[in-house]
């Protein structure tokens, strides 16, 4: 019996070896791109001139002394004007896409058709404060990142389907805007927190102070990715950011960005969240994976670190860890801590994206997108210029490298942590798992769901399937044989692996537990007497209108806007004016107990 496990031992640690050696010579083959484009060593003093050309002295309005020694909340109301703040995720360094910390980055990133839908209105373009005009300051998709871009105007940050009250005679209060932020996303955690807070006071401020105090506008905070973790932190107002990273810091905040947190949180209706890791993603460690690799000889090159050891400002990748997040959600995150002066709770709405593909490719083993060939086929390895030059292509881009990351999470932790990566689907939460994901044999068109990634593939680009239904005919062991043609077929499509975006999990997406072993902890048609509230504050949405969505494509895809819009923001923004909102979500005393939403 000894003799057998020794057999069974060596047999498996050859076959471990040989799949690493082979799927090594395979990754070789898209290595020096990979390398040459994204991961290459930061060039310190391009990054420190960077961030110094796009800093703004003009976000450093100071709160009057009242409000800060007397901090009061907003009284919310259904026809209260509205604005609702778009607060991105990381971006790259400054110094390599000069579009990071500019109004020009935010409306790139932030896709038009996304908030063309917010707004609902059919019959209008949006426009800026700047120029209300449906003729002369009209934003359509094809100047989108071309007009009305110039950070140093405060009012080119608002945009509106309505005129604002310079334009009306009377007493007249614009009923629903959006106010786009933006900041170097590769500076650490509290930096960016300190950073969004004061953009966010200042340009109210610049907009609003002469209002009368019944009409200022009360806040959205929607977010995408790690700007979900941004408006969590402000609404929390911490003293710091704490760390269980001897690499990171604790990085405390001064008065005035206590204060500038304070003003944000007592104005905040509620926050949105589209793939956010609130659990933290494992995607962060595979980057220290992919990190070792890259040094390794084989490859010919020279070592490189995605993660900048001795630049504490690039530790954000290392803050969205899990292991970071699940400390942080145990202490300044803590669900309970998201509230207003008074006490009130600020809820919290989570959803996310389930297909690393997106919801236009890979979804019918039929059907074969021959444009593939022409779509940049690796990691980073697309031209910021061409990008900028064309965004036509855009998602095709994001879809077919957002699949790349989910080949190589699978391909590179292989047999580190077994072949979920993502995380096997919970016995108790059937519902983190709807998407099934299958690989196509390059050489033979077989379908093949017994090996999920195939490495040979990698080198050959990616030809996975996530399958949205279950198709028949997948499972064939002779080579040249297979038909091209499957059937769709009734059944689970359930592949035992947590559904991802092709950067953050589903789990951590909604939330699910925060740092705690309850099942949706802190969901709002619960009462949670262990931390004294009479109700949770969050609601996740286990289905929505971006499940077949990844973490790039939910944030620019109308469908999603629209989504939005119905089932969050209210039916239209018009039944803010008007007094007939009859969806919205306040904490405290208006909440209601059941539902996905509360009801006034």
């Amino acid at each position: 019996m000894i003799t057998t496990l020794k057999k069974t031992i060596a047999l498996t640690v050859i076959t471990v070896f040989t799949f690493n050696l082979h799927t090594i010579a395979q990754i070789k083959i898209d290595a020096p791109k990979i390398a040459a484009t994204k991961f290459n060593v930061i060039d310190k003093s391009k990054l420190a001139q960077a961030r110094a050309a796009i800093s703004n002295p003009q976000w450093q309005y100071t709160l009057p002394v009242a409000l800060i020694t007397t901090p009061t909340t907003m009284a919310f109301a259904k026809n209260r004007p509205t604005v609702t703040v778009l607060i991105h995720g990381v971006t790259g360094f400054p110094s390599t896409d000069d579009r990071v910390g500019t109004l020009e980055g935010a409306r790139n990133y932030w896709g038009f058709d996304f908030v063309d839908k917010l707004f609902g209105n059919e019959d209008a373009f949006p426009t800026t404060f700047t120029d209300p005009s449906p003729v002369t300051g009209a934003l359509k998709k094809t100047n989108w990142e071309k007009n009305f871009i110039n950070k140093s105007v405060p009012s080119n940050h608002f945009i509106t389907t309505y005129v604002k009250p310079a334009q009306m005679s009377g007493a007249y209060y614009t009923p629903f805007s959006l106010m786009m932020t933006y900041r170097d996303g590769s500076v650490s955690f509290k930096k960016q927190v300190a950073a969004t807070a004061a953009q966010i006071v200042s340009l109210y401020n610049s907009q609003f102070s002469a209002w009368p105090e019944d009409k200022k506008p009360q806040l959205i905070l929607l977010c995408h990715s790690f700007g979900g973790v941004i408006a969590r932190t402000i609404c929390s107002k911490p003293n710091n950011i704490p760390s269980n990273n001897s690499k990171v810091a604790v990085e405390n905040f001064s008065d005035a960005e206590k204060a500038n947190m304070e003003f944000i949180r007592n104005k905040t209706l509620h926050i949105t969240t589209l793939s956010t890791p609130h659990e933290g993603s494992p995607i962060t460690k595979n980057a220290e994976v992919g990190s070792f690799l890259q040094g390794i000889k084989f490859f010919g090159l020279a070592p490189f670190d995605q993660i900048d050891k001795s630049d504490p400002d690039t530790y954000v990748l290392q803050q969205v860890s899990t292991s970071f997040m699940e400390n942080i959600n145990e202490t300044i995150l803590k669900p309970e801590l998201c509230k207003r002066t008074d006490g009130t709770l600020i809820p919290i709405h989570a959803l996310g994206g389930r297909v690393p593909s997106g919801p236009n490719y890979f979804d019918n083993p039929n059907e074969n997108d021959a444009n593939l060939t022409t779509v940049d086929g690796g990691i980073g390895t697309a031209k910021i210029d061409e990008m900028k030059a064309d965004e036509s292509n855009r998602d095709k881009f994001e879809c077919y490298s957002l699949l790349k990351v989910d080949y190589v999470m699978h391909l590179m932790e292989l047999p580190i942590i077994g072949d979920k990566p993502w995380g096997a689907t919970p016995s108790d939460n059937n519902s983190l798992d709807i998407i099934q994901t299958a690989d196509v044999d390059a050489i033979s068109g077989c379908l093949n769901n017994s090996v999920g990634y195939n490495a040979v593939n990698f080198g050959l680009n990616p030809r996975v399937y996530y399958l949205r239904t279950n198709w028949n005919n997948i499972n064939s062991n002779i080579p040249f044989r297979c038909t091209y043609k499957f059937n769709k077929a009734s059944g689970s499509v359930s592949d035992g692996e947590i559904d991802n975006d092709g950067f953050v999990p589903i789990n951590s997406s909604l939330g699910v537990k925060l740092g705690t072993s309850t099942k949706n902890y802190f969901e709002h048609t619960k009462s949670w007497p262990a931390v004294n509230t009479a109700v949770g504050s969050w609601y996740r949405f286990y289905r929505s209108g971006a499940d077949f969505h990844n973490h790039g494509t939910i944030k620019f895809s109308g469908e999603v806007g629209q989504w939005l819009r119905e089932n969050i923001i209210g039916n239209t923004p018009t039944a803010l004016y008007f007094g007939t909102l009859n969806r919205n979500t306040a904490a405290g005393p208006k909440v209601a107990t059941t539902g996905t939403v509360s009801i006034w």
